[in-house]
């Protein structure tokens, strides 16, 4: 049973167009945030005592905040601020220049929030100043 050949042109293309947005999907690198405006911008208490009263609204939109605060503890892919605000670096970033009890400004975009354990993690950051 063989397909006509216009069939068999126009499975080929959607097939092809298919995989083309696949790879270009899995290529694509997460957004640099350094000249995204915040949403944001203040002490790591503050702001999750904001974020407390309509998590979701931050969450869902992955807005951009600014964030200062006291490093806790550092893992290779980020640090953890006053015990309570996760940032995650972008590949590449060098974590030797974050020392546990540091005071260090820090924008990136929000990811989560636990309400119950008033855990908060963001991606994409970058260092703003030390």
């Amino acid at each position: 049973m063989a397909l006509p050949k216009k069939k068999f042109l126009i499975i080929t293309f959607l097939i092809s167009f298919a995989l083309a947005f696949f790879v270009a999907y899995s290529l694509m690198s997460e957004p640099d945030i350094t000249n995204v405006e915040a949403t944001y911008s203040g002490s790591t208490e503050e702001f999750l005592s904001t974020i407390k009263t309509n998590p979701e609204d931050w969450t869902k939109n992955q807005k951009v905040v600014t964030l200062t605060g006291i490093i806790t503890s550092k893992d290779k892919k980020g640090v953890l601020l006053d015990d309570s605000v996760y940032f995650r670096f972008a590949e590449g970033t060098s974590m030797s220049e974050f020392k546990k009890g540091g005071k260090v400004k820090i924008k990136g975009s929000v990811m989560s929030y636990d309400a119950v354990l008033e855990e908060l993690k963001l991606q994409n950051a970058v260092l703003v100043k030390k």
